[in-house]
């Protein structure tokens, strides 16, 4: 059996024989490592006393051997009894010491001992890998105490008659041998800990300033956003004050109010991190205060067709509580199930008291377990449930960290500063509760929350503010009914927050057609299912994100030709490069100004009409290297090749093509109309009419004949149609 193998075998059955309920990682690790290391002792001893027995040394192979015993039972008794491991390696080290001592003077003093005095340095040696300093201390006191004594002995001690002066030599080598491979292996422990601890350190720098890197991204965002409504509207109302006076000052208040309760957020998460925020209690019904707290939450919920069911076993709770950071708490945790919850799922809110907190079930996540192992008194709980995309399970631990977002494939986000939930860790700490997480990826999350009820604070109604209904998150859906306008080009506007949409349709109004989606994944069905001519997104979405939507338009040859501009305040230049390499045609970093988006689209119709002249006349075009010019080459050869193949077929029309090239009738008149400003059935019919003059031209064939080679059974209709494509009739062409 390979050498391998076996020590595969041996690890798994010491990690099997040596684990106890409650170990972790690092404990297991070091009952593992103190086994590993004496386990070769017994072994070695046995052959090494036999070696020496053979060379007439008995009284040295029995030292050896009883050394060996002695180690073997500790080995022993330590695998069918792993507790308290730093007993068992007190007990082995001081036995190394006692031993060497004894045995020393026994054979005669360090000068005939053959090298004993190393194994009580073995034992002070080997206890700087198990033991703290105060413990490894006195074996080293004790060690150099007793080399003290046997020097100062060793004239008045006898050597043994059978250890001869080549015994005395071998047993030394063996010593120094062994004595070097423990300090080989303590200064190997100690180089690869030094090495490992400055890797850890590294990467958790690394890591840092990745995480701080997204919060500092994520935060722009947050940032930029309400500041593109805040100028963007001050410019409106100042080119037509009597049109967007009313609704321009109230989308600049809400966005002010936005970018206050972010600063104050920030300033509230670095307070409570610095141990500087203090909890102002009242006592009052946290009952009506939460109800209160979740009114307004339950019309944004409703907003997106969510519903919000707060439930309670009880009338009234008397506690005492911080209203504002109650606040924080709930609004933070609520606006976080309705951000990542589908349209028509439900979210539950259910408080009520426990007599002590309950131990969690195997799935959840505790913030902090010691406070519910040592729980006592009466517990106020909320919960709240949403039936969300779920977290991954890997991640659950640090979605409270400071700088930290969930980031898996599957798994959609719309931004977010990264600090509400560490806020609501901090705030939670601070008040000596309790915070479970249970999340399954595609059934939802729920967080619990457990407070200790007091009452000792002034008892008085709590004032209900009116900024708690201020800072409500941008999830809002804008719904509109679309309407076709022939005369102006179709706009589809992909942005989640309210704000900003009714900027951008403010600005855009006159010269598009605008049409809205709340989210990525409702863009992309929009898309395939109207066929706009342009489209502007914001890159941070939920359901699915500006990057990914790009990337599924110009990856699907039905929207591939379709103008895409990015809307974003990730300024950074990889940012930048992600979504050029998506497709996307422009990229517009927020706050942007009016003038700019507007530019930037009628640049993008001028080039639309040079895609025009390339299509307009049905034939192929020359071949170009233009990645973009060579997938709508693919379509328009597609379309030709299908129609070509019919021409005689009096019976093929668009329903056959779309069918052929697995298009809607409205996908594929959209699209190839605004590739060639062609209709589809007159494109059709001038492939025919091109083939029947070249029939009568070329191939002698007479009116009749080249009218049913190209699909014509009226003769009269193909003549009418003839002399309108070429202005003449077909006869004076045959």
């Amino acid at each position: 059996m390979p050498l391998k193998s076996v020590l595969r075998k041996l690890n798994v059955w010491v990690d099997r024989e040596l684990s106890l309920s409650g170990d972790d990682a690092e404990s297991l690790s070091f009952k593992k490592r103190f086994w590993l290391a004496i386990f070769p002792s017994p072994f070695a001893m046995a052959f090494f006393g036999s070696f020496f027995w053979l060379l007439g040394a008995h009284s040295f192979a029995i030292g050896m051997w009883l050394f060996g015993g002695v180690v073997l039972s500790v080995l022993l008794v330590f695998t069918l009894w792993p507790k308290q491991t730093e007993r068992y390696v007190l007990f082995n080290q001081y036995f190394f010491l006692i031993f060497s001592f004894v045995a020393v003077l026994y054979f005669g003093g360090i000068l005939h001992s053959g090298g004993i005095v190393f194994v009580g340095l073995a034992g002070a040696l080997g206890s700087l890998s198990f033991l703290k300093p105060r413990q490894y201390r006195p074996l080293f006191y004790l060690f150099f105490l007793s080399v003290i004594v046997e020097g100062a002995l060793q004239p008045f001690l006898t050597p043994r008659p059978d250890i001869t002066p080549t015994v005395n030599l071998l047993s030394f080598v063996l010593h120094i041998l062994v004595i070097g491979m423990v300090m080989y292996r303590i200064l190997s422990y100690y180089i690869e800990q030094s090495i490992e601890a400055k890797q850890a350190e590294a990467d958790s720098l690394r890591e840092l300033d990745n995480l701080k890197t997204q919060f500092y991204t994520n935060i722009s965002h947050e940032f930029r956003t309400p500041l593109t409504v805040i100028l963007g509207m001050a410019d409106e109302i100042a080119e037509k004050p009597k049109a967007y006076l009313q609704l321009g000052l109230q989308l600049i208040r809400q966005n002010g109010n936005r970018l206050l309760y972010l600063v104050s957020q920030m300033l509230d998460l670095s307070k409570l991190e610095a141990g500087a925020m203090t909890l102002h209690f009242v006592q009052s019904d946290i009952l009506t205060h939460l109800r209160y707290l979740a009114e307004p939450f339950e019309h944004l919920a409703g907003e997106r067709n969510i519903q919000l069911h707060v439930r309670s076993a009880l009338d009234e709770i008397i506690m005492d509580f911080d209203p504002e950071k109650m606040q924080s708490l709930m609004g933070n945790l609520l606006s976080n199930a309705i951000k990542y919850s589908s349209e028509g799922s439900d979210i539950f809110l259910k408080t009520g008291t426990v007599r002590e907190i309950p131990v969690p079930c195997q799935e959840a996540f505790s913030l902090f377990p010691e406070r519910g192992k040592q729980s006592v008194g009466k517990y106020f709980f909320l919960k709240i449930t949403d039936t969300g995309q779920g977290i991954p399970e890997g991640q659950i631990a640090r979605i409270f960290d400071r700088f930290y977002q969930a980031d898996e494939e599957g798994v959609n986000h719309c931004g977010g500063s990264g600090i509400g939930l560490a806020l609501v860790k901090e705030l939670v700490e601070l008040m000596d509760g309790e915070l479970f997480v249970e999340s399954k990826m595609g059934h939802g999350t729920t967080f619990s929350i457990y407070l200790p009820i007091s009452k000792e604070a002034t008892v008085r109604d709590v004032p209900f503010s009116e900024s708690a209904h201020e800072h409500l998150p941008y999830i809002k859906e804008i719904k509109g009914k679309w309407m076709p306008h022939r005369g102006l080009p179709q706009l589809l506007v992909v942005e989640d927050n309210t704000d900003v949409v009714q900027y951008i349709r403010s600005v855009l109004e006159n010269e598009y057609q605008v049409d809205v989606a709340n989210n990525g994944a409702e863009g992309l069905e929009k898309a395939l299912t109207r066929i706009p001519d342009l489209i502007v997104s914001d890159v941070m979405m939920p359901e699915m994100g500006g990057f990914e939507l790009c990337g599924k338009l110009k990856n699907d040859f039905r929207t591939s030709h379709i103008p895409v501009v990015l809307l974003t305040a990730k300024a950074d230049l990889p940012s930048k490069l992600v979504g050029l390499e998506t497709g996307a045609d422009a990229y517009l970093t927020k706050p942007f100004h009016k003038e700019e988006l507007l530019m930037r689209l009628r640049k993008l119709i001028e080039m639309r009409k040079k895609l025009q002249l390339r299509y307009g006349s049905g034939e192929m075009p020359q071949p170009t290297d233009d990645r973009v010019l060579q997938q709508e080459d693919v379509f328009i050869k597609k379309v030709r090749d299908v129609v070509e193949k019919n021409l005689g077929d009096e019976g093929f029309g668009v329903p056959h093509l779309c069918q052929q090239l697995a298009m809607s009738r409205a996908q594929l008149y959209r699209k190839f109309e605004a590739l060639t400003d062609l209709p589809v059935g007159k494109f059709i019919r001038t492939k025919r009419l091109r083939k029947a003059k070249e029939l009568l031209q070329n191939n002698g064939l007479n009116v009749t004949e080249a009218a049913f080679e190209t699909g014509f059974r009226s003769l009269s209709h193909f003549s009418s149609a003839f002399k309108e494509e070429f202005g003449v009739s077909p006869s004076d062409i045959s």
